[in-house]
């Protein structure tokens, strides 16, 4: 396996999910979409990020066949599948999108939208080094990470060092957002990048500097 994530902390807006766990899931989003910051002064940057939210806008108006302003579960599954080359999302991938950024009303305005858009294709880019993980520490079989299978992925995320009880209740705590306190495949996409996070934070609190953080699954 020759799997990768990278992750770079960076702010982020997604309902009903914490202010840690939204950062997460736009930094993993972010990275990989390849989005980079808007220079205000370059006119090149200017047009081009207008221009991506045109035709964002645009594509939000394709599935919002009612004019409502918002996106409901039937649309966003709509949405997924077509981004997906026409394979519909499975029902926990697509209650994962719906999870973080639907909110109460369990549905996606436009910015929720752009989110989502950024979320799933990160998602799938690592799809399949995300089942293959699985598949190596699962050995249930059961297509999710319980408690304990989650801390030795941890241990390998961390080159084999110690973590900490703590540590894998804050990860699951946050990544489990379907609430059944397992990790699916769009959940350890999210583990992941609190992982790296947490790292992250850890050696900029040492360094006294601002990091990114790396992680491969291997």
């Amino acid at each position: 396996l020759k799997p990768w994530l990278k992750v770079r902390v960076v702010a982020a807006r997604a309902a009903h999910c914490t202010e840690l766990v939204r950062s997460a899931l736009a930094a993993m989003a972010t990275a990989m979409a390849g989005r980079r910051r808007v220079d205000m002064t370059d006119p090149l940057s200017l047009q081009s990020t207008l221009e991506e939210m045109r035709r964002l806008k645009r594509l939000f108006k394709k599935y919002d066949d009612e004019c409502a302003g918002m996106l409901r579960e039937d649309q966003v599954r709509k949405m997924l599948t077509d981004m997906d080359r026409g394979r519909e999302p499975s029902s926990t991938e697509l209650q994962f999108i719906m999870m973080c950024y639907g909110g109460e009303t369990r549905s996606l305005a436009l910015p929720e939208f752009v989110q989502a858009t950024d979320c799933w294709r990160a998602y799938l880019c690592q799809r399949r080094d995300l089942r293959a993980a699985i598949a190596r520490f699962n050995p249930s079989g059961s297509g999710k990470l319980d408690r304990l299978e989650l801390r030795g992925y941890l241990l390998h995320l961390n080159s084999g060092l110690a973590v900490t009880d703590e540590e894998v209740d804050w990860v699951l705590s946050g990544a489990s957002v379907l609430g059944d306190g397992t990790c699916s495949a769009p959940e350890l996409m999210l583990a992941t990048s609190l992982w790296c996070t947490r790292r992250a934070e850890k050696t900029d609190m040492r360094r006294t500097k601002q990091g990114s953080c790396g992680c491969t699954i291997s």
